[in-house]
């Protein structure tokens, strides 16, 4: 209670809610993921069992309790996870400021490291879907397992288990973000290591961190479930090579949210402004170089914590929740500016630190907010298009007595992923009527029935039919009525 007073009786703190609602606070209003279809329209034990088969076994408690013990609406159990969403990033970017204001004495700086850290580029996907809460949450797991981190570094070696409990829950959570620990912990290793000894021992303590409750997590998939996501060893070498040609997708593009080569340039330019910056302050050339290996491991860290679990899997699929680590590291590398050289002689490089870091901000602010804007028009236009069939489903049973008890879908000759015009990042704002799982559950909440079964005995006359036509809007020939089955085709 002490811990929380004191949070909540720190303006830091609020000012951390601003910056997140600030970044966030559009997603009060329910929005929809292709995901969230399949879990709204069937009983809770499918989202339950589908979560608990990808090891978020926190994420599947927490829907058993909201929909299956307290048995509330979605409405309701979006805006509970909506707030814990607030709330983790909100205690996160806390967390994060009071933990690197022991290296960057300018307050300001250490807030705007703080954001560049953990609302990161690829943040906003982990707000595009309904657990939001435990993907934030996650998030919150690993900054908690750094602050006892370092809290083991400064001798105190009980708290080496509180790492663990940590980021085996982080893992439980949401294994996309556990990158995170490791590209926060190897600074902390090069500040506590006094030697080369010490900084080997270090290495493999966060390692061993990192992967065992990573370990403990797919052990269990693989023991509990039979899931096709955990790959075999004939497939790690594929994967590798998938992993490398997506990189430059990652550091350069960075999945389309912020114009390409912005982030790569805007880390060259960190690196090189501090690199001016000890030139300036005439120090040894062999401790220039030295801290450019630093930035060098610091770097390769980040890049292979992020993309090693990749390696695990049948399917190489970096996304932004995914990959989010990665976008972390401009904010890791101004953290490094002050945990490799405290020397504060001249505000000057500061003060250009954080007018660069405040340009790079605004950008990805707009960015944001024009990718969910875009994101509620997917999800009107989506709610448009599934009304419609849905007023002709009932049109069609009033008509004839039939009652439809089944939907089969097709694809026209050119199937669209996305809506012209609108911007797409991850899975986040893919069109309802492009997935599988998504398209006849769309539809079952318009007519508020779930009864309605997705069959795939498709018609090969249909299909043919079908594969004829190429259009790019809603049209009721893309309806066809047989007895208690809806023939549907999808553009």
């Amino acid at each position: 209670m002490n811990k929380i007073k004191e949070i909540l009786n720190n303006k830091i703190y609020w000012i951390c809610v601003i910056i997140s609602m600030c970044f966030f606070g559009i997603f009060a209003i329910p929005e929809y993921a292709t995901d969230t279809y399949s879990i709204i329209t069937s009983d809770w034990t499918y989202a339950f069992n589908h979560f608990m088969s990808l090891g978020r076994y926190i994420t599947a408690i927490f829907w058993a309790i909201l929909i299956g013990i307290l048995q509330l609406g979605f409405n309701s159990s979006y805006f509970i996870s909506y707030v814990i969403g607030i709330l983790c990033f909100s205690i996160s970017l806390y967390k994060m400021y009071k933990i690197i204001r022991y290296d960057i004495n300018n307050k300001i700086l250490a807030v705007i490291t703080s954001i560049l850290i953990i609302i990161n580029l690829f943040s906003l996907e982990l707000f595009m879907y309904f657990e939001k809460g435990i993907l934030a949450l996650s998030i919150l797991l690993n900054i908690l397992a750094i602050e006892k981190l370092i809290k083991y570094f400064e001798g105190n070696k009980k708290n080496l288990i509180y790492v663990f409990i940590f980021m085996l829950l982080a893992n439980c959570a949401y294994q996309g973000t556990v990158a995170l620990f490791v590209s926060l912990g190897v600074i902390y290793i090069l500040k506590y290591s006094k030697n080369i000894k010490e900084f080997i021992k270090n290495n493999i303590i966060v390692a061993l961190l990192y992967a065992i409750p990573a370990l403990i997590n797919v052990i269990s998939i693989k023991v509990l479930f039979a899931t096709e996501r955990v790959g075999s060893e004939a497939g790690i070498i594929n994967s590798i090579i998938d992993i490398i040609q997506n990189l430059p997708n990652i550091l350069i593009s960075t999945h389309g949210i912020v114009p390409k080569y912005l982030f790569f340039i805007f880390i060259c330019l960190i690196i090189l402004i501090y690199i001016i910056k000890c030139i300036n302050e005439k120090l040894n050339v062999k401790i220039i170089l030295l801290d450019i290996l630093k930035y060098i491991y610091v770097g390769c860290a980040i890049v292979f914590a992020t993309v090693a679990p990749q390696a695990l899997q049948n399917e190489v699929y970096m996304v932004p929740r995914d990959t989010y680590a990665a976008a972390s590291m401009a904010g890791i590398f101004i953290l490094c500016m002050n945990v490799f050289n405290k020397n504060d002689s001249s505000k000057i490089y500061n003060n250009i630190i954080i007018g660069m870091s405040m340009i790079f901000i605004i950008i990805q602010y707009i960015n944001f907010q024009n990718i969910t804007i875009d994101h509620f028009r997917m999800n009107y236009m989506d709610s448009q298009i599934a009304m419609q069939i849905a007023e002709e489903i009932t049109s069609y049973e009033e008509e004839t007595g039939q009652k439809i008890e089944k939907i089969v879908c097709y694809q026209d000759k050119d199937p669209a992923w996305q809506y012209g015009g609108l911007r797409v990042i991850g899975d986040a704002n893919t069109r309802a009527f492009y997935p599988e799982w998504s398209r006849v559950n769309i539809i079952k909440t318009k007519l508020n029935r779930y009864d309605i079964e997705s069959s795939q005995n498709e018609n090969q006359e249909y299909v043919e039919k079908f594969k004829q036509e190429s259009w790019s809007y809603y049209s009721n020939e893309q309806l066809i009525f047989d007895g208690n089955v809806l023939h549907l085709c999808c553009f």
